[in-house]
């Protein structure tokens, strides 16, 4: 249990852990969207790519860099950071999907493996330009 609790004390492993719920909320937006409504793949991937990245964006502001002062910027700009950020990491994670897309073709288990390796593939991105950027502020600049 310390060795978890230690874990949780980096940034980087908090955002891992925000990364998990965004999944569950990405692969379930998809899978409603794909299963229930029939949209096509692309449409249900913007769709729960919305969405998870607005939960992940909470949880990063509640969770992963609480710590840190946003030196007064408000939730709905530092929202749309994110998902500027979340946008721009969405070009390796998209790429990655298309890719895994054509590669295997219409086997059903395709999109949801496109989904894994696309959401990886947008993860580093995502977390660099997120602290640099989006969760910083003066004060924690001068600490790093």
């Amino acid at each position: 249990m310390k060795v978890l609790l230690n874990l949780l004390q980096r940034p980087f492993i908090r955002f891992c852990v925000v990364g998990g719920v965004g999944f569950i909320a990405d692969a379930l937006v998809f899978a409603l969207c794909v299963e229930l409504f029939g949209f096509p793949l692309l449409w249900a991937r913007a769709i729960s790519f919305v969405i998870a990245a607005s939960v992940t964006w909470f949880g990063n502001r509640c969770f992963t860099f609480m710590d840190v002062v946003n030196g007064g910027v408000s939730s709905l700009v530092q929202w749309g950071k994110f998902m500027l950020v979340a946008c721009f990491a969405a070009i390796p994670n998209f790429a990655m999907f298309q890719s895994v897309l054509w590669l295997f073709d219409d086997q059903e288990w395709v999109p949801y493996l496109a989904l894994l390796l696309g959401i990886v593939a947008g993860m580093l991105v995502n977390y660099c330009l997120s602290r640099r950027w989006v969760f910083s502020s003066q004060s924690a600049a001068h600490h790093h």
